[in-house]
C-alpha cells in the first residue's frame, strides 16, 4: 500500500537510488537503512535470499552500525539523525584574486533568474524527464525543478531550500527523485555545452570548451549571444 508520507509504497521508496550527494539526500539514505533495521532486518534468516541481495544487505547495515559508532560526520543525538558540513579547502591566495576580478566583471543577476533565462535560450529543462516515463508536466513542475537545481548547485539542500522559498519540501524532494538523474543531467549540460559551443564570443576568441565525455555537439545554427534581461521574477517561489 502506498505510504501517505513518501507518496509511494516503502518498497519503491526504497529502491529509489540517491541523485546526490547533498547532506538531505545522504539523510534519505540513511534513513531508508534506519527503516530497514527498525524492520528488524539485521535479525532476519537471509539464507532464502539471493546470495548477492543478502551480502549487499548486511554490507548496508554493518556500513550504518559503524558510520553511527565512530559519531563523526553522522551520529545520533536524542534520537535524531545529525550529520555534521564537510570542511570546505582552502583556496590559494591567487585563486581568490582571480575570483576577486572575475566577480567586478559580471552584472549583478539573481542565480534564479539567470537560471530561468538560459533554459529560455537553449531548453536545458526538456531534458529532465520523468523517471516513470510519465509525459504530462504540471504547470509548478518547471518551478520545482529550478529549485532542486539551484538547492543541489548551492549545496544547502532541499530543507533550506523551502525554507527560503515557501515551496513545499515534499514536492521539491519528489521533484528531485524522480526528474533530476544522472542520465537527465547529462542530457541538460549536453544542451548547455552545445549551445556554447555554437555562441558566436567562442568561435572568435577559440576558448576551449570542457565537456562532459558524453556530450554531443549538434548542427545548431550560430546565435547572437543575448543579453541578460530576466523576464521572471526574482523569486523563484
Amino acid at each position: 500500500m502506498p505510504d501517505e508520507a513518501l507518496k509511494r509504497t516503502p518498497l519503491a521508496w526504497l529502491r529509489t537510488p540517491a541523485t546526490s550527494t547533498t547532506p538531505d539526500a545522504i539523510r534519505v539514505e540513511l534513513r531508508k537503512l534506519e527503516f530497514v533495521r527498525n524492520l528488524g532486518a539485521h535479525r532476519w534468516d537471509l539464507s532464502a535470499l539471493n546470495p548477492a541481495c543478502a551480502a549487499e544487505l548486511e554490507r548496508r547495515l554493518a556500513s550504518l552500525d559503524r558510520t553511527v559508532a565512530a559519531g563523526a560526520q553522522v551520529r545520533v543525538e536524542d534520537g535524531e539523525l545529525v550529520i555534521s558540513p564537510l570542511d570546505a579547502e582552502e583556496l590559494p591566495d591567487d585563486v581568490k584574486q582571480l575570483q576577486a576580478l572575475v566577480a567586478e566583471r559580471l552584472p549583478k543577476v539573481e542565480l534564479a533568474d539567470l537560471l530561468i533565462e538560459v533554459d529560455g535560450w537553449c531548453g536545458f529543462s526538456q531534458h529532465f524527464t520523468h523517471a516513470g516515463s510519465s509525459s504530462s508536466r504540471t504547470p509548478n513542475l518547471l518551478t520545482h525543478l529550478y529549485a532542486s537545481l539551484l538547492a543541489q548547485a548551492c549545496n544547502f539542500g532541499l530543507t533550506t531550500m523551502a525554507d527560503v522559498s515557501d515551496l513545499s519540501y515534499a514536492q521539491l524532494a519528489w521533484t528531485t527523485e524522480w526528474y533530476i538523474r544522472e542520465d537527465t543531467l547529462k542530457a541538460a549540460m549536453t544542451a548547455l555545452v552545445n549551445y556554447q559551443h555554437h555562441l558566436p564570443l567562442e568561435a572568435k576568441q577559440q576558448l576551449v570548451v570542457h565537456r562532459s565525455p558524453t556530450a554531443e555537439t549538434t548542427n545548431l545554427p550560430a546565435t547572437p549571444t543575448p543579453s541578460i534581461v530576466c523576464s521572471q521574477p526574482a523569486s523563484i517561489g
